[in-house]
Formats: structure tokens, sequence, C-alpha cells
């Protein structure tokens, strides 16, 4: 849902419209402003911060230890298949994908999902101050040479038309679009997520992630979240009052906003932790939940709809033409939509469609996606015999030995 927050922009107009704020096609005044510098401070590289955190984390819940081998091969098909994955996205859907560059991620780092968990934050840390560094030295260098901008920046005004024109004609903008954004995901995205999934699942194996460390490292996860929020929410206001005219101001706020969003990210870790740990905050997970077990599908089908809505010769061919309050009730329409679909098909399947796909190809085999009946009734409605029955009767375990996030819940709430 964050991530959407962000990718929308991109997605109803031009690369370069959307990251040069007086190139936005509709005045940056007003609702237009607020909502900008909402997304900006709450949202821009916040969810990505976690996606990568979960990805890493992800990589030891499939792959185990390193001396596993059959799930090391397990590890080595789902990134193969993820690579597949973002290929058909970036290149027939919408360019932003990051799959592809995450997939690769994962093979350079799917090693160190041995180390310690001390070891993954303490490495992952350091690399992260790195890559930070070497993007903000990037930065002040296009910064003094605009040229280098201009090659890197996929998209101009030609692209306008482009994208509203024929489905030929947006397919052909999209692929121009998605080759100039590998580059800029390889010098702006990677140096920054690459280490953020070490320190994911570091965070995991000591238990901060699982909702095991003590309470007074949430409650001070949440307070340097808002302290970090409100020194970012300062800096875009004094930002956005010189009508984003400084020149050095845009490397300063990705300085900044590459500093605070991990900090704000594990504010909202805690919020939601503290939430599955209070029962009268359950139901904001009881609520999110499907969304999140779905993420995979949900992720391609915003994708979808989005530019089923914005490219030309796929429906409406918006692009252009919807200004960043419209573009806010649009995406609120596509969270209701996944929110009520990811509820329906959960009460009938055990995973998304795309989760089920993506689980048949790393295991290599075929298993149930169907529950089976006795779990799709109603909370007050006991199956025939469930006296007699075995827990597991009828119920098959697939994959095997496959540790998840929903046993590990499982075991904690019974």
């Amino acid at each position: 849902m964050g991530i959407l927050t962000v990718n929308a922009s991109f997605m109803a107009a031009t690369f370069s419209q959307t990251v040069d704020q007086p190139s936005w096609p509709f005045p940056n005044t007003g609702a237009s402003a607020g909502v900008w510098f909402f997304v900006h401070v709450f949202c821009d590289s916040k969810f990505i911060t976690l996606f990568s955190m979960l990805f890493g984390v992800s990589t030891y819940l499939v792959g185990c230890e390193p001396g596993d081998r059959v799930r090391t091969f397990n590890l080595l098909r789902r990134f193969s298949w993820l690579v597949v994955f973002g290929l058909i996205h970036g290149v027939l859907i919408w360019y932003g994908d990051v799959l592809l560059d995450y997939a690769l991620c994962g093979f350079v780092l799917m090693g160190a999902r041995g180390w310690s968990g001390p070891r993954l934050i303490v490495v992952g840390c350091i690399a992260f101050v790195v890559g930070v560094a070497a993007m903000t030295s990037f930065s002040i260098l296009a910064d003094a040479h605009p040229t280098i901008y201009d090659a890197l920046m996929p998209g101009g005004a030609g692209k306008v038309t482009a994208f509203q024109g024929t489905f030929a004609q947006s397919l052909q903008a999209n692929i121009a679009t998605w080759v100039h954004y590998r580059m800029l995901v390889a010098i702006f995205t990677l140096p920054y997520a690459a280490p953020l999934m070490l320190i994911g699942l570091g965070l995991f194996k000591t238990g901060v992630l699982t909702g095991t460390a003590r309470l007074r490292l949430y409650v001070g996860g949440i307070v340097t979240g808002a302290v970090a929020a409100a020194s970012l929410s300062v800096f875009t206001a004094v930002f956005m009052r010189s009508n984003f005219s400084d020149v050095y101001g845009a490397t300063s706020d990705l300085l900044l906003i590459n500093i605070t969003s991990p900090f704000i990210t594990f504010g909202y870790v805690s919020l939601v932790i503290l939430s599955a740990r209070n029962m009268s905050l359950g139901w904001v997970v009881k609520l999110l939940a499907p969304l999140g077990r779905m993420a995979f599908t949900n992720y391609i089908g915003q994708s979808v709809i989005m530019t089923i809505i914005f490219y030309g010769g796929r429906g409406f061919a918006l692009f252009d033409h919807v200004d960043r309050p419209k573009l806010a009730l649009i995406v609120i329409g596509v969270w209701a939509v996944e929110l009520l679909w990811s509820h329906h098909w959960l009460h009938r399947f055990d995973a998304g469609p795309l989760e089920w796909v993506w689980r048949v190809l790393t295991y290599n085999r075929i298993g149930p996606i169907r529950k089976p009946c006795e779990l799709r009734r109603l909370p007050q409605e006991k199956p025939p015999n469930v006296a007699a029955a075995s827990p597991t009767r009828g119920v098959a375990q697939w994959p095997p030995n496959c540790v998840t996030p929903c046993a590990i819940f499982r075991d904690r709430r019974s």
C-alpha cells in the first residue's frame, strides 16, 4: 500500500516530470503540494526500505542455512524465476519494476544468510553508510555537470504523447524508459537496498522482526522514527518554499531521506508489532494481513490496474491528465479493491495466485492451493467428527519442513 503511494506519480506522468518537481504538469500549490509533502515525508523510500528488509528475511525462510543443499537449490530456483517475473513486469507492464534487481541482489547476498544476527546488522550498517556516501557523491557530481542527469533521465516531454498513444506506442515508450531506469536503479537504489536486506535478516534472527524483543526497543523505535520524520518535514517545507530552486537542494534532500527513512520505517514496524501484541488493536493486523500475504500478486496487480487507467491502448489513457489530489483518490480506490479481493481470495485459497505459481516453480512440484472445506467454514461452525480427526489429516503439508512467517506467529499464538 505504501509503495503504491510513491509509484502512482511515476505511473501517471513521465519519470522526469515526477522527479523534477517544477516539471510536474500541474501547479505545485494547495492540495497538490500537500499530497506531495505527505508522500515525500511519510512514504518515499520508507516502504522500499521495509520491502528490502523483508526480502532479506525471505532468503532465510526459503533457503535456511547455506549447508542445506536442497533448500539452497530451491532458493536459486526462486531467484531465477523472480528474474523472469521482473522482466515480464518491467518490459510488458510497467517500467518501474524492482523484482529483477532484487533477484540479482538475492543471488549475490544469499551466502550471507548463514551469518549470525549481530554480524548481519553490523556488516549491513557499514555497507549502508558506504552506499549512501556513494549515492550522495554521484548526486553532487551530477549537480555540477547537468549533462549526466540529462543522459540518465528517462522520459522527456516527447514521451507524454507516446504514453497516451496506441498500445504499441505506449509499450515502446515503457520499454525505452525501462532501459534508462535500469541505470538509475543501479546507481540510486541497489546501494541503498542491498545493505538493508542484510540488516532485515539480522533483525529477524535477533527476534526484533518476530516481535520477541523487549517493549522498550519498539517504543524507542517509534520515538526515533517520529523525530526523524519531524526533521525531514522541516527540511522538506523549507525546500518547497524555495520552489525547489536550490541547485544542491535535491542532493541534500536525497541524503536526508536516505538517512531518515530506515528510522521512520522501523517506527512503522514497531507500531505494527505493538498492534499485534495489543488485543484492542488486533483488528488492524487482521485487516491488513491478507493484503500482505498476497503482496506479490497485489504488487503486480497494482501495476496492471494503474497502467490500464493511465497508459494509452490499455484503457482510459489518462497519462499526464490527473493531478495529485485526484491521484491520491485513485490510490485509495486501488487499496480498497485489493483489500476486498485479498480477503475474498484467502477465504477460499491458501495463497495468492502468483504466490502459488512462484511456490510451484520454486519447489518444482504442484501443491495444493484451495483450502480444505473445514477451514473455510465460519468460526462458529465445527466440522463433523472434529474430535476424532487428526490435526493434520487431510491437510497437505507442503512444502515439507518449511518455516514460514505464518507458522512462527501461529506457534506464538498457540
